[in-house]
């Protein structure tokens, strides 16, 4: 059941920066499964940026218990290759209900995050 929130989660968040119309996704050639440290995230960065990518967003959600959850994200630049922002949610119950309203609180975070960075440039 965690599995099928967590790519529902995925895909309304996908869905939710789409609609944006401020943004533009590039498909990663990673998904679902991509690495989130290391040499590969370095790879995964010049990949994105080739790709045109500005912005790579890389996040985990990880439960904690039968109703904690946690959500880590970053924006990273891809040609400066810095973390624009990071960001640490917490997120309880474990029901379709509380993983969409993770999910919304999550998407809107982000969007306001890239805004806000856009507008200091």
């Amino acid at each position: 059941m965690h599995e099928k929130r967590l790519r529902a989660f995925v895909t309304a968040l996908r869905d939710d920066v789409t609609a944006d119309r401020r943004f533009e996704l590039v498909p990663s050639s990673c998904a679902p499964n991509c690495p989130t440290d290391g040499r590969a995230l370095r790879d995964r960065l010049r990949a994105a940026s080739q790709a045109g990518a500005q912005i790579l967003i890389i996040g985990i959600v990880q439960k904690l218990s039968t109703l904690v959850q946690i959500a880590r994200i970053a924006a990273i630049d891809t040609t400066a290759q810095r973390v624009m922002f990071r960001k640490y949610f917490q997120f309880r119950g474990d029901n379709d209900e509380a993983w969409q309203r993770a999910e919304r609180f999550v998407s809107e975070e982000i969007r306001d995050r890239l805004l806000e960075s856009r507008s200091q440039q």
